[in-house]
């Protein structure tokens, strides 16, 4: 076969960069379609799906396919490829594997004599083939080397409190379906989604009903646990508890680690009937599942957990349906979860979890006809690495121990970013919470602060005051108390950053300095701003649903009032000041 290593692609085989294995010269087209290859290749734009209907095959170019080996790659510039692209017409796979099936009753086999049928003649006379016989051959081995209602019965499920069926169609309908942006292409030529399939002559298995639940343990001074538990019945040995504490996790966390354990021990040809106690589980795993797969599971809790899950399904070849635990319908389901999972939460270690998807099943990415102008910022954002300042690690450090010591947990870098635009907190403040500087003008600010709330604060508690979860001794949470840390410590950190600002560029002489009364009666000023715009706050007659209600308001600021004894009882909306 006479075909060079790196062949030019002619214009006739030429189709789509997307849907085919060409590279165009970038550098010679106009600058506007060089920005748009530039970008789809910066963002990952591909052809990518777990595996696509016969139609959309036959409509894929024959001609440097996209999933082609190395052997059909050679036939894109054969000497008699040329023939069937240039004179039969021929650049789709259908129309490949149709002139492959055409009737030729008299054609000659012996290669060594030149076919006389009429249907050669025909071809030979009419439009020009070269050689009917080697055209014939050459399609031949080019088609050889080719890789070869759910949803609404869930929705009315859902609304009944039923049981849902897990939809496990991994197969594209449409070519745009296919096309996906972002994350990493999973699909080569040698890993396609194919379920296993069932031993001829073997009996189905029995259903198998497995029962996952949580325990989330909150330890004073001490890092969270959950526990997480799979049951499948009494005394089974395939029961499973586990215990979960790393990077503050939910209890669906362990509820979830617990059922990837437990469909490790379920065949695939057995059908299963998985019991959840949260229902985003139930959700996200069946009427929410298509939405989560378009947009590439971006802003979903959990996502590892739950595309390891997904592609364990999707492999399984019998019926997987999914309900809420019930005490009614599963009761020993009900009574024996919960005891697993505290089991595993008192273990001493985390277990290990494999979250290996195996190849052909793991879908990444936001598939283009579903994501909006809003998803995909959100998806660039999500896969740029940004370079984090050593300064900042610094801060983030301070602010997590701090945050420790007010509530006993560690938070995560993403829960103290996030922590800044509380709604409770002015957005003027919200720009200057990591700043904090040394000067009579922050200690008497602190010292005003403290005093108001018995407290000693510091500069990492500054930085993550918004994550403060002070509770009763019954463990509820004070909602005021929490509020009134927060609005004291922003109001403080910000009324220093003024005085600061003032004094470099309006008062820079040590003369002019703001004196200790002046910065006394500043403080007081700010809180009793506060304190007016929350009292304004609770008006739901122009604010509607955003109205801060009453009863928050009067917890806030409970115990700080000046003469509150002697206040009514609505004081929460008059004008009471300190």
């Amino acid at each position: 076969m006479h075909a060079s290593k790196n062949p030019v692609v002619p214009p006739k085989a030429r189709h789509s960069v997307f849907t085919q294995s060409w590279i165009p010269a970038v550098e010679k087209l106009p600058h506007k379609i060089q920005k748009m290859l530039k970008a789809a290749k910066r963002y990952g734009v591909r052809l990518d799906a777990l595996a696509y209907a016969t139609q959309i095959k036959n409509e894929l170019p024959i001609w440097f396919h996209i999933g082609a080996d190395p052997k059909l790659s050679r036939l894109n510039n054969y000497y008699y490829s040329k023939c069937l692209r240039d004179q039969h017409g021929i650049l789709t796979v259908g129309q490949m594997v149709d002139f492959t099936e055409l009737s030729h009753p008299d054609h000659v086999v012996d290669a060594s004599i030149v076919c006389a049928c009429p249907m050669c003649i025909n071809e030979q006379a009419e439009i020009r083939c070269l050689d009917p016989r080697k055209c014939r051959v050459t399609a031949e081995g080019a088609v050889e080397d080719l890789t070869e209602e759910v949803i609404e019965a869930n929705k009315v499920a859902l609304r009944k409190g039923g049981t849902l069926i897990f939809n496990p169609a991994v197969t594209v309908q449409k070519l745009s379906d296919g096309y996906r942006a972002l994350g990493k292409a999973q699909r080569t030529n040698d890993c396609l989604a194919v379920q296993q399939l069932r031993v001829t002559g073997t009996e189905p298995a029995d259903r198998v009903t497995v029962s996952t639940g949580h325990l989330v343990v909150t330890i004073p001074l001490a890092d969270r646990v959950v526990g997480g538990s799979a049951w499948f019945g009494s005394h089974d040995e395939r029961n499973i508890s586990l215990r979960s504490s790393e990077n503050e996790p939910s209890g669906a966390t362990g509820e979830l680690k617990a059922l990837i354990l437990a469909l490790q021990k379920v065949p695939k040809d057995t059908p299963i009937t998985i019991n959840v106690t949260e229902k985003s589980i139930l959700l996200s795993l069946t009427t929410d599942l298509p939405r989560l797969e378009d947009v590439g599971w971006m802003g979903c809790e959990n996502s590892g957990l739950l595309k390891a899950i997904v592609a364990d399904l999707h492999e399984r070849i019998a019926r997987v349906k999914l309900s809420m635990l019930s005490q009614r319908k599963n009761p020993e389901g009900a009574r024996g979860s919960p005891d697993l999972a505290r089991l595993g939460a008192a273990n001493a270690v985390d277990t290990a979890i494999n979250l290996q998807i195996k190849e052909g099943f793991a879908l990444d990415g936001i598939k283009l006809v579903s994501g909006t102008q809003a998803v995909f910022y959100r998806g660039i954002l999500a896969c740029t690495e940004v370079p984090i300042r050593r300064p900042t690690l610094v801060n983030l450090d301070i602010a997590r121990h701090a945050v420790k010591d007010l509530n006993g947990s560690l938070p995560s870098d993403e829960q103290l970013w996030k922590s800044i635009r509380d709604k409770d907190i002015p957005k003027a403040i919200r720009v200057f919470l990591w700043k904090g500087q040394q000067s009579r003008a922050i200690e008497l600010i602190w010292e005003k602060c403290e005093d108001m709330w018995r407290r000693r604060i510091r500069y990492g508690t500054v930085l993550g005051c918004n994550l403060a979860d002070f509770k009763t001794v019954h463990g509820r949470r004070k909602t005021g108390t929490c509020r009134l840390f927060q609005i004291l410590v922003t109001e403080a950190a910000h009324l220093i950053w003024k005085i600061r600002c003032e004094r470099a560029i309006q008062r820079e002489d040590p003369d002019d300095f703001h004196t200790g009364l002046e910065i006394e009666n500043r403080w007081w000023a700010a809180i009793n701003k506060r304190l007016k715009m929350d009292k304004l706050y609770t008006d739901k007659a122009r604010y509607g649903k955003k109205a801060v209600p009453e009863k928050t308001v009067l917890h806030t600021w409970s115990g700080v009032l000046w003469n509150e004894e002697n206040l009514p009882d609505n004081h929460g909306s008059d004008n009471q000041g300190f």
